[in-house]
């Protein structure tokens, strides 16, 4: 979908494509992130949101993971947007090798218009939104956020040349 992106999709299949050495400890953080107790854990930190956003039928959603392995490139942006209707929440381990390069964390926005709000889909021009802070890139690090209307985050341009973001 976006040319300075590289995808993994984290299920079994996908599995196939990591060298047979890398496939079993892939497999092992794939079991542990799917698994209840991860998803419990961390939609826990979620709780009185949840409550709010399903109310009585809370006990009736069934939550799955989503997982990406992602490697951004030079060029690589991505402007404001709240993510897919379907998400609930968002979590993004950050798998920076050092902290040379803290400035190309995921940016968080507030709307110009403060009464802005957007159920999911589009990216919006940078132009209506003034960012508000940039999560630093290093190792060790994991931005968590609840999917809401008003959630809006992107990635400011990967300027640098021959530098990689993985998450």
């Amino acid at each position: 979908r976006y040319k300075d992106r590289y995808v993994i999709h984290v299920s079994e299949e996908s599995l196939d494509r990591f060298d047979a050495a890398d496939r079993e400890i892939w497999r092992d953080l794939m079991t542990w992130l799917h698994g209840e107790n991860a998803v419990r854990f961390l939609l826990g930190k979620f709780e009185p949101f949840l409550k709010r956003r399903f109310k009585e039928a809370l006990h009736d959603v069934n939550f799955r993971p989503y997982t990406q392995l992602l490697r951004d490139f030079t060029n690589y942006s991505l402007t404001p947007h709240t993510d897919a209707v379907w998400k609930v929440a968002v979590f993004i381990f950050y798998l920076a090798p050092n902290a040379d390069h803290i400035h190309l964390g995921t940016s968080l926005y507030v709307p110009n218009d403060p009464t802005f709000r957007c159920e999911g889909g589009p990216h919006h021009p940078r132009e209506r939104f003034t960012k508000v802070v940039t999560m630093a890139y290093k190792p060790n690090t994991m931005l968590g956020f609840f999917k809401t209307s008003s959630s809006f985050h992107g990635v400011e341009a990967v300027t640098a040349m021959n530098v990689q973001r993985d998450l």
